[in-house]
């Protein structure tokens, strides 16, 4: 994923075990932060290479910022944290000395907003494609935040989608988009909502923040 702000331009990807892209071989986030400047430039200036967590709990697809507030010359990234709470990082430092940093910031919806976080075939979930009564099933992965975040004015805003209903129970039923507000100085939940579809046979996946 990319993103960036008036100083850096940030890639981040998850990173396996070689040949393999099973959950037990994650190994970790890497960033590569890249002089905008001199990338511009045609430059060749190494980029900064950094990592999150390499032990549990650790960050899974860490998303950056479009920052676009010209005067701010850090990056909140955010990952989805667990079934109600995303995690606020921070990328901060001068050029060629910057440092990652996990914050103590998640931002959580109400405990009776909990989602489910990932697909499970155990689940008996069946997604509807194309027309109604399919058996056609649709991969809808998780609920990794899978576009770049938006840092405007102050606040930072994303958008995935999430497995519902949350219970004791898997017995998964739909799918919505999420979408947060979260207040940058504070990282605190300004707003957060869901968006439902208006029928019971369709499914909303894979959202983007714009």
């Amino acid at each position: 994923m990319v993103g960036f702000n008036k100083n850096w331009i940030v890639v981040t990807a998850n990173m396996y075990l070689t040949g393999s892209s099973a959950e037990s071989d994650f190994h970790f986030v890497r960033l590569w932060v890249f002089n905008k400047t001199d990338f511009y430039a045609g430059g060749t200036n190494v980029p900064t290479i950094l990592m999150a967590e390499t032990n549990s709990p650790k960050a899974f697809t860490l998303a950056p910022s479009l920052v676009y507030d010209d005067t701010v010359t850090n990056m909140h990234l955010l990952t989805a944290w667990n079934t109600n709470a995303l995690r606020v990082y921070a990328l901060t430092g001068q050029l060629g000395g910057e440092q990652l940093v996990a914050t103590t910031n998640f931002p959580a919806a109400a405990t009776n907003m909990a989602w489910v976080r990932r697909y499970d075939d155990r689940a008996n979930f069946l997604f509807q494609a194309l027309t109604n009564g399919s058996n056609t099933r649709v991969f809808a992965a998780d609920d990794r935040i899978s576009s770049p975040v938006i840092q405007r004015n102050g606040f930072l805003w994303c958008a995935h989608h999430i497995f519902l209903p949350f219970g004791p129970t898997i017995d998964l039923e739909r799918t919505v988009v999420q979408w947060w507000q979260i207040q940058c100085e504070t990282s605190s939940r300004n707003r957060s909502a869901e968006l439902r579809s208006l029928t019971t046979t369709s499914r909303l996946r894979i959202p983007a923040s714009r």
